[in-house]
């Protein structure tokens, strides 16, 4: 099992509809823990005949009190800090979503957006 500070390095998720939240597992709701340098990324595979759809876009990426911002990443679209509903359509015309997030943030300092973040998709 990963540590509570830990992600799997990459994952690829099989479900055809989903949410990947900012936890260990991508699966919780869990506060961010993560090391600085820690990069997490989640595979969405569609058919062939198939989109990725991003149905919902929530929450943020931390920002620590030096300036450090997360990123979060959906295929070559870069979200960092406050996140809301947004229209990706670089990702919208994707079969394969690869959601990273990267890690630039201490947590051992004061952050803001320390709740996490959460995407739905669906193909």
């Amino acid at each position: 099992a990963a540590a509570a500070s830990q992600c799997a390095p990459y994952t690829t998720l099989s479900s055809r509809k989903g949410t990947i939240k900012s936890d260990t597992d991508g699966s919780g709701s869990a506060k961010m823990q993560y090391d600085i340098g820690t990069a997490c990324t989640w595979k969405v595979q569609c058919t062939a005949t198939e989109f990725v759809k991003i149905t919902t876009i929530k929450g943020g990426t931390a920002m620590d009190s030096d300036g450090r911002t997360d990123v979060l990443q959906l295929n070559e679209v870069r979200l960092t800090r406050a996140l809301r509903n947004l229209a990706v359509p670089a990702v919208l015309r994707n079969r394969t979503l690869e959601l990273t997030y990267h890690v630039h943030s201490d947590k051992r300092k004061s952050r803001n957006y320390d709740a996490g973040w959460s995407v739905g998709y669906e193909c």
